[in-house]
């Protein structure tokens, strides 16, 4: 369990920040979002 839930973090941290930026400037609020929600998750 410990394991899974690890992975999803790493997976959500490094995804989101990377596509937003990636994407628009923008879209750095949309990426916070999703980043306070991984956390949380």
């Amino acid at each position: 369990m410990l394991l899974k839930p690890r992975e999803m973090d790493s997976v959500g941290v490094s995804g989101g920040p990377v596509n937003s930026v990636g994407g628009n400037a923008g879209g750095m609020l949309h990426s916070d979002e999703k980043f306070v929600l991984n956390g949380l998750y």
